[in-house]
């Protein structure tokens, strides 16, 4: 099975997605390939409605390039606000996910009752804004800053706010906590090994993985995401 693994951003280090591979190695069953590829230009990060249009055109240039390619079997689009998901699945025949539709419904399978750890103030009403947007304010009854921006993540003890803001959302009876960015990936393991050692049940659910898990399940069934009455 091989997966084209698009990051709608530009100017990351080729080490940031071997780094990303690393972690998702022991996750992945053994038939599955996959091959990062950055876009060519843009913004280095999405928090921003303008950040995702600004791109957007870029990364689905690389959706129909991936789609094009043989032996190509799904493509995962790397960012929890999920740029240009719909519009790939008008112009692609092949599976196309992304972490925040599937982190959210993975979420809702364990809990009616979820919370989200953003980046900082602004990632709040973007958070609110897309639970409106896709129906899943119901289900998400919190959602709290780790308070850094996507490029500044790797600068902080993640595992340490993670953990902390964990413990916060437990007090409200709150025990699924999504992480509200992919770049939050880094100290996620730790993160939940601090909660299971202090005795917490808050299960952490990490998007990336999460993400990448699904897009495997819709391959593995042969299912597809394609729209195809879709006019372009």
């Amino acid at each position: 099975m091989n997966i084209i693994a698009l990051s709608p951003v530009y100017g990351r280090p080729a080490e940031y997605y071997q780094d990303k591979l690393r972690y998702l190695h022991p996750y992945l069953p053994s038939f599955v390939n996959i091959q990062y590829r950055p876009l060519p230009c843009g913004f280095p990060s999405i928090e921003s409605e303008y950040h995702a249009a600004s791109n957007s055109a870029a990364l689905l240039e690389q959706v129909e390039k991936a789609s094009k390619e043989k032996n190509v079997d799904g493509i995962f689009i790397d960012c929890f606000d999920d740029p240009a998901v719909t519009a790939a699945r008008e112009i692609s025949p092949l599976p196309v996910c992304g972490p925040y539709n599937a982190s959210i419904k993975t979420a809702s399978l364990i809990s009616s009752d979820i919370g989200v750890i953003t980046t900082d103030d602004y990632g709040i009403s973007c958070e609110r804004r897309k639970a409106l947007a896709h129906g899943y304010s119901h289900f998400i009854r919190d959602i709290k800053p780790i308070g850094s921006r996507v490029l500044d993540l790797s600068t902080i003890d993640m595992a340490e706010r993670i953990s902390g803001l964990a413990q916060e959302f437990e007090k409200e009876a709150i025990y699924t906590v999504i992480l509200g960015c992919t770049g939050m990936y880094l100290q996620a393991e730790e993160a939940q090994q601090k909660l299971t050692a202090a005795g917490s049940p808050v299960q952490i659910i990490e998007p990336l993985r999460t993400g990448m898990l699904s897009l495997i399940m819709l391959i593995s069934g042969n299912y597809t995401t394609a729209m195809p009455y879709a006019t372009v």
